[in-house]
């Protein structure tokens, strides 16, 4: 059966995955980051990676855009994005840009997930230029922003209206006539 290569950062995340594919036959592998993963694609050549797009080190996209620039059969590696962290539609372009053809949005149901991970393992992801244009750079630092911006639109209510009932931001200093904190070291 299969090789496959689990990238997340979130433990959790991977065991679900690996428990899933396991259980119906695939032999798994697991790294924590793209970084790793990419020495496990070099060390063990999975017949496939399945990987989460927002993680420390090495990104989803910056891990394929790396293993597509490798020498060897290895840069070929079919590989599906899993993300909680944007839409499908929104990710997709910028996937088949670096040949990522499948993209599944947390949550996913194990059928979907299956299904996707069989389709994936009888494809050739299509070449990818060894030059690409800085329109890709362009177009995944646009998503990053525009993730970016809605997660500070959502945050920043939230803090304001957290500071309003507090009446003052945790760095401000003491009011004067405030008691003494006896927690609190002296100066």
């Amino acid at each position: 059966m299969a090789m496959i290569l689990v990238v997340d950062d979130h433990e959790g995340n991977r065991l679900v995955l690996s428990k899933l594919l396991s259980h119906s036959g695939f032999t798994v592998i697991e790294a924590p980051d793209g970084a790793s993963a990419l020495e496990q694609v070099r060390a063990e050549q999975p017949d496939l990676a399945l990987v989460d797009l927002l993680m420390p080190v090495v990104d989803g996209f910056e891990f394929v855009h790396r293993l597509r620039h490798e020498d060897g059969p290895h840069a070929r590696t079919p590989v599906i994005f899993i993300t909680a962290a944007y839409l499908p539609s929104e990710v997709l372009p910028l996937a088949e840009a670096c040949g990522v053809v499948h993209v599944l949005a947390r949550p996913a149901e194990f059928d979907e997930i299956l299904r996707v991970v069989k389709e994936a393992l009888g494809t050739v992801p299509p070449p990818v230029p060894r030059n690409e244009p800085t329109d890709f750079r362009l177009e995944l630092l646009g998503l990053l922003s525009r993730t970016l911006s809605q997660n500070l639109r959502t945050v920043i209510p939230s803090l304001a209206e957290y500071f309003e009932e507090e009446g003052r931001c945790p760095d401000d200093p003491e009011p004067a006539d405030a008691p003494a904190d006896p927690t609190r070291e002296p100066e």
